[in-house]
C-alpha cells in the first residue's frame, strides 16, 4: 500500500465536532454538541465573489435529557456562523425532537424529520453525531456511583442495555468476552 503524500501547509478546510456531557442534577444530563467548520484559505463562490478564510459553520445544539431513559426534555440550538442568510430559519424546527428518546430508531426519525428542505444538513449531522456520544456521556455521569447506589441498575435495565449493545460492534459481539460477561451478570442476578 502506498503512502499518501500531502503538504500540511496546504490545508484548506477543517471540520471539528465536539461533544460534551454534563451532570445536571441526580436524574438529568446536558449534552452539548458543536460543529465548527473553517475555510483556511481564501475562496470564491460560484457567483465569482471572493471570500476570506474563516468560519463557515459554527453550530451548537444543547439537549437536557432525563436519565436513564434519555428522554429529551429541552432543546437549544444556535448558529454563530453560517454561509447563507436563510440558514437560521431552521433553528426553531430542531425543537421537534423534544419528547423523543435517544434509542433505537432515533437516527431514522431524525433523518426523516430534517432531510432536504425540512432542515439543515450540518445541524442534522451534528444531532446524529450526538446520539451515540449521549449514551457514553450518560454512562460517564451515572458510573460515578457504584452499582449498588444506582437506581438504573435493575436487572431489567441491565438486560435492556445488554440487548442494545449486542452485536453493535466487534467488541460487543454476542460471542465476545464483554457481552458474555454481561450476560453472565444478568443470569446471576436474575
Amino acid at each position: 500500500m502506498g503512502r499518501i503524500e500531502f503538504s500540511p501547509d496546504a490545508k484548506a478546510h477543517e471540520r471539528t465536532i465536539t461533544l460534551s456531557t454534563f451532570r445536571a442534577g441526580d436524574d438529568r444530563i446536558v449534552a452539548q454538541g458543536r460543529l465548527r467548520e473553517m475555510r483556511l484559505m481564501e475562496y470564491y463562490l460560484f457567483t465569482g465573489e471572493k471570500r476570506p478564510a474563516g468560519p463557515l459553520h459554527d453550530f451548537t445544539i444543547r439537549l437536557l435529557l432525563a436519565v436513564p431513559d434519555l428522554l429529551i426534555e429541552e432543546v437549544e440550538a444556535e448558529m454563530a456562523s453560517f454561509p447563507r442568510e436563510d440558514c437560521p430559519a431552521v433553528l426553531d424546527g430542531i425543537r421537534k425532537i423534544r419528547g423523543m428518546r435517544i434509542e433505537s430508531g432515533f437516527t431514522m426519525k431524525v433523518r426523516s424529520m430534517f432531510s432536504g428542505i425540512k432542515g439543515c444538513t450540518h445541524l442534522t449531522h451534528l444531532l446524529l453525531a450526538m446520539a451515540p456520544a449521549i449514551m457514553q456521556g450518560m454512562w460517564a455521569v451515572t458510573a460515578q456511583k457504584p452499582p449498588s447506589e444506582r437506581s438504573d441498575m435493575s436487572i431489567e435495565r441491565i438486560a435492556s442495555v445488554a440487548e442494545g449493545l449486542k452485536d453493535s460492534c466487534y467488541a460487543w459481539r454476542e460471542e465476545g468476552r464483554a457481552y458474555r460477561r454481561l450476560e453472565s451478570l444478568i443470569k446471576k442476578r436474575g
